[in-house]
């Protein structure tokens, strides 16, 4: 199955009565310099890793479209990759507007590469609290030649808790691993928040009934009745 066409079932969104075949989020990646936001991305988009990335400068953009199969939503992604400059610098205009964050931090760095974590939420939640956030540990290819990812992960998943972080994952942006998963994860956390804030209770319509005395117009149609 296409990657793209993967997707949960029961993601339809609805505003009010009516279906929503289209609907678009975007997404920013948010983490310190060299650990691979830009890497993670385009595996997630097209499929591929490339050695020797070069650093993003200030923000890349990309996109990607989606579908949800069982109810037929069209997903568009539009992506924001943030270069990894001190949270403290960062411009807030680059959050505005997200529904979703990823969080990337570098397993082989252990809990010196979480350090900086709660200085990205805080950053994120400064400018838009309510957004879906992911926090990805990667490089997880390296497991063999760094025994202590494992424990990296574990912490990493104690401090998400403490930071009121959604979800949690360890990826490999070189070899794929679990990077589909990990977004898919996000999307339909985004669908199922998207749905719950749309479903609002329709009010009962209104109508205003206006009663004729069609006998009493005829009477008086030879009189030219005002009243009609």
């Amino acid at each position: 199955m296409d990657s793209s066409a993967r997707f949960a079932a029961g993601s339809s969104v609805f505003y009010g009565e009516l279906l929503a075949t289209k609907l678009e989020f975007r997404v920013c990646l948010l983490g310190d310099a060299g650990v691979g936001k830009s890497s993670v991305l385009k595996q997630f988009i097209q499929g591929r890793f490339v050695d020797d990335l070069p650093p993003t400068v200030n923000m890349d953009f990309a996109a990607k479209v989606v579908m949800a199969e069982d109810s037929g939503v069209q997903v568009t992604l539009l992506f924001s990759d943030i270069m990894g400059q001190s949270p403290q610098c960062l411009n807030p205009s680059f959050l505005r507007g997200c529904s979703g964050a990823v969080l990337v931090h570098d397993l082989t760095r252990g809990e010196s590469g979480l350090a900086s974590l709660d200085l990205w939420k805080s950053k994120l939640d400064s400018v838009c609290d309510h957004a879906s956030t992911l926090l990805l540990g990667n490089k997880k290819d390296q497991a063999v030649d760094t025994p202590s990812l494992a424990s990296t992960a574990e912490l990493a998943a104690v401090k998400a808790a403490e930071m009121n972080i959604d979800l949690v994952s360890s990826v490999s942006a070189k070899t794929g691993d679990n990077i589909e998963e990990s977004f898919s994860s996000l999307i339909d956390l985004m669908l199922a928040r998207r749905r719950e804030e749309r479903l609002t209770v329709s009010p009962e319509p209104t109508s205003t009934t206006v009663s004729i005395d069609i006998g009493h117009c005829r009477a008086r149609k030879r009189d030219k009745c005002k009243e009609c």
